[in-house]
């Protein structure tokens, strides 16, 4: 599975074509009432402009476009594929248009408003979601050394319960940490998967 991405924090960016302004507004939106919320305040800052077209993508499952008045699937949905094809999650984009007097065609219209989002996401900062799978072993105090040198090495340990046994519980990206382990208790004691979760990690 690829990666997802947010952005770090709100950010803005403005193009130029045929003299018309095209500025996108980002904004990391965890649920659709801050995504609305964000369109409001785009809207009332540039109350004059021509169009305030958005695109929202939230959990993957929600997503609305519109195209606020341009002709219908050249701005909001072309924002909305972009914001998809470059593996945006959790996002509002918010494109203002300033008409500067040439008409730009359905095909101007799509490239322009597609452009003026991927362009702000190159450049705004972000962070990259990745999905860790976090776990809790259970083993006796001999194998404390090999234990902490293979899930040092492949994991990151978050707790460390010492009992009548050795408890760890840690999180990982490793698809065969489990056989890992297994083989290291010659199965005799094996990791549990707790749950899963993304978690932000800044872009390398």
């Amino acid at each position: 599975m690829e990666n997802l991405i947010r952005v770090k924090e709100d950010y803005n960016h403005t193009i130029i074509i045929e003299k018309s302004e095209f500025i996108c507004y980002l904004r990391k939106t965890l649920d659709e009432d801050a995504a609305k919320e964000f369109i409001s305040e785009i809207r009332k800052e540039h109350y004059n402009a021509t169009h305030v077209c958005t695109a929202y993508l939230i959990s993957g499952d929600i997503q609305k476009t519109n195209d606020d008045g341009e002709p219908g699937g050249t701005a909001g949905m072309p924002m909305l594929t972009t914001l998809k094809n470059m593996n945006m999650i959790d996002i509002c984009a918010c494109v203002v248009r300033y008409f500067g007097g040439i008409k730009l065609g359905a095909g101007g219209l799509i490239r322009a408003y597609s452009n003026a989002v991927s362009e702000a996401i190159n450049h705004a900062p972000k962070v990259v979601m990745k999905l860790f799978r976090f776990y809790e072993v259970t083993f006796p105090y001999n194998l404390i050394n090999k234990m902490e040198y293979l899930l040092g090495n492949k994991t990151e340990i978050l707790d460390r319960m010492y009992d009548l046994d050795v408890t760890f519980k840690f999180m990982c990206q490793e698809d065969d940490i489990e056989e890992d382990i297994k083989a290291l208790t010659n199965g005799q004691h094996l990791a549990v998967l707790l749950e899963e979760k993304y978690i932000e990690r800044d872009m390398e």
